[in-house]
């Protein structure tokens, strides 16, 4: 299977949020006071037996900043994975889904200032 690739790229200003090249919603409280903040987060994908979102950041409020991917239930969104890591870095958040059907899928990073979404990715294992 083909990965397609699409990330948010957001870069963060003295006055909130502006998207660089996908619109993306502003955190609530987005006023971080760093001019130069870059953000990056991909929507899930699978490889294998494996959804996967990830992220990372440059120039931002040290955090913690935190990735997880989720899926949509009946009940709402479930937690699957999630890692912490710091400005200056990245992570991914990976599930094993062998035999669990069709679902959608996001990636959610939190930090200061708030949290971002990805688009909602339906996904079959």
């Amino acid at each position: 299977m083909r990965r397609k690739s699409r990330s948010k790229v957001v870069a963060v200003g003295l006055c909130g949020v502006m998207a660089a090249s996908v619109a993306v919603a502003a955190p609530a409280g987005a006023d971080t006071g760093t001019a130069a903040c870059q953000i990056n987060l991909s929507d899930p994908w699978r490889s294998g037996d494996w959804v996967t979102t990830g992220a990372n950041v440059n120039g931002c409020p040290d955090g913690p900043w935190s990735i997880t991917l989720q899926r949509q239930r009946w009940y709402g969104w479930e937690g699957l994975a999630s890692n912490r890591f710091y400005n200056g870095g990245g992570s991914v958040a990976s599930w094993n889904c062998a035999g669990s059907g069709s679902h959608n899928y996001i990636g959610r990073l939190s930090g200061p200032g708030g949290t971002i979404s990805t688009a909602q990715v339906r996904i079959s294992c």
